[in-house]
């Protein structure tokens, strides 16, 4: 089930939403390259609450074998998934489902050379529930492979040890039921933090603004 495959950004990425959005994004930018302004609502507001509570339970059982063997690990102390937001965007061509559900009005973008911090910016992965025990044994067999070598090739090694830790750090704010499989969904993280000035509200809702340059709009379709 592990996809150790690098997945590159598509050439182009969606958004579907409607009229008074697209007023919002295409208006409300600040100044030079952040034209285009996201608001990512607090994803405690929204579905990605339900999503995010699967993808705990995934890492709630691998640190659980973790303390179990007794290791060092940041994965131990991870918490605040709670306190994010997100974006949405979809590499799916549109379909009845997203245009009812989101919106009928399609923008088209190209991220490639804007959203480089791909701890932030990645594809979603579906997985179903019943499967979510086996999948956190693959990944804790995975990181117990490599530390057992670690000591026989630490310069090879510990990078992908590393990598593959930060990979588990990140899944549960990108794991989805697979009956949202059809929608391909990337996804943009932004972090809630404290007094944050940048954290704003709206109808009782946090959110914050992601700016992308206008050069990223390639197309606006409904």
């Amino acid at each position: 089930m592990i996809n150790k495959e690098y997945i590159p950004i598509p050439r182009l990425l969606s958004h579907h939403t409607n009229i008074n959005a697209v007023k919002s994004i295409l208006i409300s930018g600040d100044g030079t390259n952040k034209e285009i302004c996201f608001r990512a609502y607090d994803n405690l507001s929204k579905n990605d609450a339900n999503e995010i509570k699967l993808g705990k339970e995934l890492l709630n059982i691998i640190v659980n074998r973790i303390k179990e063997n007794k290791w060092g690990s940041f994965l131990t102390q991870a918490t605040n998934y709670e306190n994010t937001g997100s974006i949405s965007f979809t590499e799916s061509s549109s379909t009845l489902h997203m245009k009812e559900e989101y919106g009928n009005i399609r923008l088209d973008f190209d991220l490639r050379n804007v959203e480089t911090d791909r701890l932030f910016f990645s594809k979603c992965e579906y997985v179903y529930i019943k499967d979510i025990n086996q999948y956190a044994n693959e990944l804790f067999n995975e990181l117990k492979n490599i530390r057992t070598n670690l000591r026989d090739d630490f310069a090879n090694l510990f990078p992908k040890f590393a990598i593959l830790e930060l990979d588990i750090l990140r899944k549960p704010l990108f794991i989805k039921e697979p009956k949202w499989e059809e929608e391909k969904e990337w996804r943009r993280i932004v972090e809630f933090k404290g007094r944050d000035t940048d954290t704003l509200i709206d109808n009782h809702k946090r959110y914050k603004n992601v700016y992308y340059p206008a050069s990223c709009l390639k197309n606006i379709s409904i």
